[in-house]
């Protein structure tokens, strides 16, 4: 939906399209297009008043990347924390332990 309002709308993002016909195009049942739109405007990237859409600007950031990204620098951080832990050794040195074990 929020595709086809960019597409259609002036250069303001705004558009006239009734509901039958947006849903038509779409190919979509008309309580679709409703949940949509209403799913839209809870994200704030469409406006919706007395049958005009009018297409929001997106945000500088989607908001998944930034807890995506928050995620990834979580797990870095405890990765690092572990390493600092841990004794680490090489391939080599945990096979002269093995061997040595084994004399």
């Amino acid at each position: 939906l929020y595709f086809f309002l960019v597409l259609v709308g002036d250069r303001n993002g705004l558009s006239f399209y009734s509901e039958e016909n947006i849903a038509a195009l779409l190919k979509i049942e008309v309580e679709r297009l409703f949940a949509a739109r209403a799913r839209l405007i809870d994200k704030s990237l469409l406006a919706f008043e007395a049958g005009r859409y009018q297409v929001l600007q997106l945000p500088m950031r989607p908001a998944r990347a930034v807890d995506m990204a928050e995620q990834l620098r979580h797990a870095q951080a405890l990765q690092s924390r572990r390493a600092k832990q841990q004794d680490f050794v090489t391939f080599a040195e945990l096979i002269k332990q093995l061997a040595r074990t084994q004399q």
